[in-house]
């Protein structure tokens, strides 16, 4: 069961490259946008766009695994996907990941090259996986989109597809396949007869 943390919505005129333009009305607190919409400037289109994802934060040791599969998939995943370039783990090490949004230093995200950070955490709560998810534009220095997810403490990988089909969605209007099957028909055992397969 999902349970939205915080959207915010934004028009998308074209696909992610754009989300380098984004931008949003003046407002002192940066995680309240002063309007409801979003528009998009375009500045330097062709340009890819740059997703950081740093690991999972692990709230407690028993999330642990959890955490480190939540990475790993969602990392497979969006580069499988070919939407964003993803910026390369070393570079992160100059930087603290931040646990709470008001730690974001939204410039040294940018100075690695990071156009969208995806920022989540995985915990352990009454026998349930627990798991946030926030993407944040660093141009704008907002959150533009966040989600919860909840599923059994051995289903770190499903959960890690339906993660990233939300990433691709909220952050590149792109509908992942991380969770789509194949399904296709043969007659290898004659042409009277065709078997269903479905992978």
């Amino acid at each position: 069961m999902q349970k939205p943390i915080r959207v915010f919505s934004f028009i998308a005129l074209a696909l992610s490259p754009l989300l380098l333009g984004l931008q949003a009305p003046q407002s002192s607190d940066p995680q309240q946008p002063a309007g409801s919409d979003w528009y998009i400037k375009l500045q330097t289109p062709g340009r890819p766009v740059y997703l950081a994802l740093p690991e999972f934060e692990v709230r407690g040791t028993a999330s642990a695994e959890a955490a480190k599969i939540l990475t790993a998939v969602s990392w497979s995943d969006l580069e499988f996907a070919s939407v964003f370039r993803l910026v390369p783990k070393e570079r992160y090490k100059i930087i603290t990941t931040p646990t709470l949004p008001n730690q974001i230093d939204y410039y040294q995200w940018e100075s690695i090259g990071a156009d969208i950070l995806v920022l989540g955490s995985a915990e352990i709560q009454m026998d349930k996986l627990v798991t946030e998810v926030r993407i944040y534009a660093t141009q704008a220095q907002q959150m533009v989109f966040g989600n919860r997810y909840e599923g059994r403490p051995d289903a770190a990988r499903a959960m890690a597809h339906r993660i990233t089909d939300d990433i691709l969605l909220q952050a590149g209007n792109y509908r992942g396949v991380a969770r789509t099957k194949m399904a296709f028909t043969s007659d290898r055992r004659g042409e009277q007869s065709k078997e269903l397969y479905i992978m």
